[in-house]
């Protein structure tokens, strides 16, 4: 099996579009070329499971490479099965071609669909793309295409007993029996260690995202579902339970996660993002994980995310994890009536107590996540928040502990979520909605202020681009006011702001109001590998040689 990534546009190297902020604060470009983590667990339960299985992320090879020709790549790239990804919305029409192409290529191979936005427009895909043969469906899919592999490998076109799956026959569109998504994930950990071995026979393929190189950063995904109803979230509560299939939240133990982490970090001293808020577990879960992340004596850093403001218990258990820890949380306003509209229900008295409490306990940093779009959110109100983050560095003295950040809600508002489905009883208008409508959105637009999908009843787009870069540029001047970043690369990141507001700049490698280095702790790939890699590579590229000559030798004597 082959999983495809493609890029949110299919044609961007030929297109100039100013694309804004809208990356700004992930680590891959606003291409969106990092790949979902269901790529890293499908390849290992399907390896585990004696199928084969490599990793193109064709988005990434294309922005690295300008001469990069995809039709020639994947003309040479044989699978009885190629899986492309349409996890986000933004990736509509890069999804879209890429599959088309694929299928153009290879008519006798198997098209194969998923992530969360195919599962929620699955029917509307299988009737309009002939192309498309099938979408696993839901969050969790591993068993779902490990037993379309089996029906294919044994040449049975017949999948009606494939759960959670819609897919074409005689050109009808059927859909299997749908099971609700596990609550144990602990089948489907990552190992790290195997898909190093993979990537080194591969690479640059499977590069996680363009900018890993220089900015390496893993993940563990730990929890999949959330209690919360944020209302433009497509990874909310609501959407959950109503579009795909999942009723009730899913864990991996605290063993597993430890293995998880501990797998990729025998090979890199790099950066680690728990995906998940671990309070979601309970407490006796999360001292479990403590103990085996402390016995482990890490010195990689770790970063924490939290839905709401954690327990004093639980920070000190986080604590003991590593020798860095750093800590995240998306109050989204200074307001606590927007806050409290958009989902997250807790005060400023709280959010502070939390500041104050991770000071105390010495993690390395703590980020505040602020949005721009939000409900209730005036023009006014999105400039007062990079305020709020000056009186707390003012009246706190936490400079040296305390970030934020601010960026819009952008491009579009998740499908599934509160707001798709009921925009105005939530103060949003939707500019356009359908699949295609998005589709035609992505090839069309000139700037990503044309790409929004809505507005509020409280700002225009015109309002939330304007909102979104001046609140920005309060945030800079704050950081550099505080030190928190450089003088230097701070007024550079000020003059591109500026300029990209004038759509001046719009370059993909560049972003438009993060300083580099600014967002995570970042370390060339190079110089954070450990022996252990090195080992892998010595006898990777022995075994190559040892092949290499036994067929030059063949080729001589035969």
């Amino acid at each position: 099996m082959l999983l495809i990534h493609p890029p949110s546009v299919y044609d961007f190297r030929r297109r100039r579009l100013h694309y804004g902020p809208i990356g700004d604060l992930i680590p891959s470009t606003p291409i969106f070329e990092l790949y979902p983590a269901g790529f890293l667990s499908l390849a290992t339960y399907l390896a585990g499971k004696g199928f084969k299985v490599k990793i193109l992320n064709l988005a990434a090879r294309m922005l690295l490479d300008s001469d990069f020709n995809v039709e020639e790549a994947l003309k040479r790239l044989e699978a009885r099965v190629y899986g492309v990804d349409l996890h986000w919305l933004v990736h509509a029409q890069g999804a879209l071609r890429v599959a088309e192409l694929v299928k153009r290529l290879h008519p006798e191979g198997f098209l194969l669909l998923g992530g969360l936005t195919s599962t929620f427009f699955w029917k509307t895909l299988l009737e309009n793309y002939g192309f498309i043969d099938a979408i696993a469906l839901g969050d969790t899919t591993e068993e779902t295409v490990e037993k379309l592999l089996s029906r294919l490998s044994k040449g049975k076109p017949n999948l009606e007993d494939v759960d959670n799956l819609a897919w074409r026959r005689e050109g009808r569109v059927k859909l299997n029996r749908l099971r609700p998504a596990p609550e144990s994930l602990d089948n489907y950990a990552i190992d790290y260690g195997y898909l190093v071995r993979e990537f080194l026979d591969s690479w640059p393929s499977p590069i996680p995202f363009a900018r890993f190189m220089r900015e390496p950063i893993g993940l563990a995904l730990t929890v999949k579902g959330c209690p919360h109803n944020c209302i433009t979230c497509g990874g909310s509560s609501y959407t959950y339970g109503r579009y795909l299939l999942r009723n009730r939240l899913g864990f991996k133990s605290p063993a597993k996660i430890a293995w998880e982490i501990l797998s990729l970090l025998e090979y890199a001293r790099i950066p680690v993002f728990v995906v998940g808020d671990l309070q979601l577990a309970g407490l006796k879960r999360l001292e479990e994980l403590s103990r085996l992340l402390r016995e482990a004596k890490l010195d990689s850093p770790l970063i924490y995310e939290f839905f709401t403001p954690p327990s004093l218990e639980a920070l000190k258990l986080l604590r003991k994890t590593s020798e860095r820890v750093r800590l995240q949380i998306s109050p989204e306003s200074h307001e606590e009536a927007v806050r409290a509209a958009f989902g997250r229900k807790y005060g400023n008295r709280e959010l502070e107590a939390f500041i104050m409490q991770a000071y105390s306990l010495d993690f390395e940093r703590l980020d505040l996540y602020f949005m721009v779009g939000l409900p209730g959110q005036t023009y006014h109100s999105a400039l007062e928040t990079p305020k709020y983050f000056r009186r707390l560095l003012s009246e706190k003295r936490l400079s040296r502990f305390l970030n934020a950040f601010m960026a819009p809600l952008a491009p579009f508002i998740d499908p599934g979520s509160l707001v798709y489905d009921r925009p105005e009883a939530f103060g949003y208008k939707l500019h356009f909605k359908s699949f295609e409508s998005h589709v035609k959105a992505l090839e069309a637009s000139r700037s990503w202020s044309e790409m929004l999908n809505y507005e509020t009843r409280w700002m225009g787009r015109a309002e939330i681009v304007r909102a979104a870069y001046g609140a920005a540029r309060e945030l800079l001047q704050a950081k550099i006011d505080y030190g928190i970043i450089g003088e230097e690369e701070g007024l550079e990141t000020l003059e591109t702001l500026t300029k990209a507001e004038k759509a001046e700049v719009g370059g993909l490698k560049l972003r438009e109001t993060i300083p580099s280095g600014d967002l995570y702790p970042a370390r060339s790939l190079l110089l954070s590998l450990k022996p252990k890699f090195y080992e892998l590579l010595a006898t990777f590229l022995l075994k190559r040689g040892l092949t290499l000559l036994s067929e030059r030798i063949a080729k001589l004597t035969s």
